[in-house]
């Protein structure tokens, strides 16, 4: 999550999946702060995750917005010194959850939006969805879990250069693959570069 916060310009992430009937089956958490955010939400019952459960395309609020949309939320969500939040669904045959993602600054919703959508449609068609069952040994198989010896630093490059791409997991993994060749250097290298240096594949 936190690479997604990264690719977005945002300083946190946070995604919760629900089920069928509404109910939270899951959340994934960039750091502490978006861990916070989220459990303020469960506690409260109000904020950006609940209202596109609710059917909302997509929600954002900063500043002195926070408070008047959710008037418990907002100000705990201040507390945690976040003042802009945008969150978008996760959507494939059905709502699978939210993509929530905040920063500390104001003014940046308009520019956010647009790419969150696109990263929440890459987790829920492409990540969430990729599992193809489980190895003879129950290791799950698919796009999330081949090569699973690598670094969790890959995997985080990856995720970026599949949405930088617009590109399925096995082909971002692909093109992480072929410049650490091209440039004689080890995957785990592209995969910094592509984390700490904003380098681009596409």
């Amino acid at each position: 999550m936190a690479a997604v916060a990264q690719h977005l310009g945002m300083d946190n992430a946070a995604v919760t999946l629900f089920g069928q009937t509404g109910e939270e089956l899951l959340v994934a958490a960039s750091d502490v702060t978006a861990r916070a955010a989220h459990d303020l939400e469960l506690l409260i019952g109000e904020g950006p995750a609940r209202d596109v459960l609710g059917g909302r395309e997509f929600v954002s609020a900063n500043g002195t917005d926070l408070a008047a949309r959710w008037p418990h939320y907002g100000p705990a969500l201040a507390e945690l010194g976040v003042r802009s939040v945008v969150a978008v669904p996760l959507f494939s045959s059905r709502l699978l959850g939210a993509l929530c993602v905040f920063t500390s600054r104001t003014g940046l919703l308009a520019e956010v939006t647009p790419a969150a959508e696109k990263v929440a449609d890459a987790l829920a068609n492409t990540v969430l969805l990729a599992s193809c069952g489980t190895a003879d040994d129950g290791a799950p198989q698919g796009t999330l879990f081949d090569d699973a010896d690598y670094l969790a630093a890959v995997h985080q490059a990856v995720g970026m250069v599949a949405v930088q791409c617009s590109c399925q997991l096995d082909a971002a993994l692909a093109l992480l693959r072929a410049r650490a060749f091209a440039d004689g250097v080890a995957v785990s290298e592209i995969a910094r570069r592509v984390l700490e240096d904003g380098y681009q594949l596409c």
